[in-house]
Formats: structure tokens, sequence, C-alpha cells
């Protein structure tokens, strides 16, 4: 059994955060800051070459026993240019 956990499918547009919900693709993103909801939307991010795993933890997410600093604990990084 693998580590390693499956790279995310979606970016918002705004806030650059990672969804590995298909079902938001194309939707407006919930995530709030400071009491105000994000006006990004969730674009695909799905093609080979999106996301590159990271280096510091191996795409587990896990940095010793904590959420790893580089990915946040997403195991990835979103790279499309």
């Amino acid at each position: 059994m693998s580590d390693k956990l499956l790279p995310p499918v979606a970016v918002c547009t705004r806030c650059h955060s990672y969804s590995s919900n298909p079902n938001v693709i194309n939707k407006r993103c919930g995530n709030t800051f400071n009491g105000k909801r994000c006006k990004g939307v969730w674009q695909s991010a799905i093609s080979e070459g999106d996301w590159k795993e990271c280096p510091t933890c191996g795409a587990s997410g896990k940095e010793r026993d904590k959420k790893c600093s580089q990915c946040g604990g997403v195991g990835w990084l979103y790279c499309r240019r």
C-alpha cells in the first residue's frame, strides 16, 4: 500500500486553494477570508504536468509527524504555467 496522496483535481483561480473533489470544477470557490467569500472559480487541474510531487514529503503530505511545511499537507505542488 502506498503512502502517497493522489494529486488534487482543481485549483481556485483567485485564492489558489486546491480541491480533490471533481464536482467543484467550474463552480465558485466556497472558501472565506476575513468573513468574505472568495470570488474565484474552481479550475480543472487534471492534465498531466499540472502537478509535481512535493520534494519535501514525497506526496505523503507529512513531514516527520506533522503537516508538510512546503505543500501544506496536500503532497503535491501546482506547476501549470
